[in-house]
């Protein structure tokens, strides 16, 4: 997302002058445009207590040396207690939710600080309905101090031929066709609760679909491992481990469906990238997937095994619903775009630079 919109942003703003702030050595695809100055503030920002030191000491000295109309941070993050306009973008309040899913550290940073970030913020942007009253709600906060910004994306996700298809179902699922995961395995994800729904539908079911779990492990794996050991169908599940960027629109646009049953989300992005592939999806019937989903998915309990193993069995049996899925996805498609992100991302600066 950061990647997206900056690109673009520093295009639509090209008489504004940027400067990125790096903790570390910086990529050079980052400085899209001449507009663009990087900085590197030290420390690296790799442990929570070396992100307060980054932003209440780097970036807070560095703000009061120069004189800039705002501070932008699209990680919810920023320095307190400075003069600078500062606005932030909150993607979710997962960490609010599932409180025991983060490492310590993490809980405390983000139960201490966010409330203060969310507070002293000038305004806050979000990245859809759901998460603009979450936030709202959960930091009493008055609904015109946050603006709901869905996520694009990428024109490289698109419907594919049946001759790419069948590559790589050679390269990740042994020619065979599959349902697809995709995103970080951690418990929020749900991806034990997919396992066990995925064993249902085999038991119930005559297919030679696969289950591909394609993502990095976080933390707190222990229950994906043993609902993988537990299940009967463990030959048919695929760990691909991580999948470069480039070959994610391949093996998205080959998948039967797209199966993400998150137990909570701010966005869910991977349900657009199927949608925008021509693949039907699977997704939970909970907080923004049901908003972004909007009727073009096959939304279901993730909680309830039968009810995704059923959800898979009708995508497995009943092409007339496949097509419905796949038509309506790719319309719901065309509400997501980053140029159109960018402009309003634009805007929402532009005003409080002025203002």
């Amino acid at each position: 997302m950061t990647f997206e919109i900056l690109k673009r942003l520093v295009h639509l703003m090209p008489d504004t002058s940027f400067d990125f702030l790096f903790d570390r050595k910086h990529d050079e695809e980052f400085i899209f445009h001449s507009n663009v100055h990087p900085k590197v503030i030290y420390p690296p920002t790799r442990h929570p207590i070396l992100t307060y030191a980054w932003l209440q000491f780097g970036v807070k000295r560095f703000l009061s040396q120069g004189k800039h109309d705002l501070y932008f941070s699209f990680d919810g993050f920023m320095p307190l207690g400075t003069q600078t306009r500062r606005i932030i973008t909150i993607h979710d309040l997962a960490y609010a939710h599932f409180p025991e899913q983060n490492r310590f550290a993490d809980r405390w940073y983000y139960q201490h600080f966010m409330p203060k970030f969310a507070s002293e913020a000038e305004h806050i942007i979000t990245v859809s309905q759901f998460s603009k009253s979450d936030i709202c709600t959960n930091f009493k906060l008055p609904g015109e101090k946050v603006t709901s910004i869905y996520n694009g994306v990428s024109e490289e996700f698109r419907p594919i031929q049946s001759a790419q298809k069948q590559v790589f179902r050679n390269k990740f699922a042994a020619s065979s066709p599959y349902y697809l995961y995709l995103g970080s395995i951690h418990p929020r994800k749900n991806v034990a609760g997919l396992i066990r729904a995925f064993d249902s539908f085999k038991k119930r079911s005559s297919s030679n679909k696969k289950l591909l779990i394609t993502g990095r492990k976080g933390w707190l794996t222990s229950e994906v491992e043993q609902a993988y050991e537990s299940v009967s169908s463990k030959e048919e599940i695929i760990f691909t481990g991580y999948v470069p960027k480039e070959e994610l629109p391949g093996l998205v646009g080959t998948a039967d469906a797209l199966c993400y049953l998150s137990l909570f989300e701010g966005f869910g992005l991977p349900i657009v990238e199927a949608m925008a592939s021509g693949v039907p999806v699977i997704c939970s019937n909970r907080n923004s997937m049901v908003e972004v989903a909007n009727g073009a998915a096959a939304c279901v309990d993730p909680e309830s095994t039968d009810s995704i193993a059923e959800a898979m069995q009708k995508i497995d049996q009943d092409q007339n619903f496949v097509n419905q899925l796949i038509l309506s996805g790719l319309e719901r498609r065309k509400s997501f775009s980053w140029d159109a992100a960018a402009i309003q991302y634009r805007d929402v600066l532009n005003h409080f630079a002025r203002s």
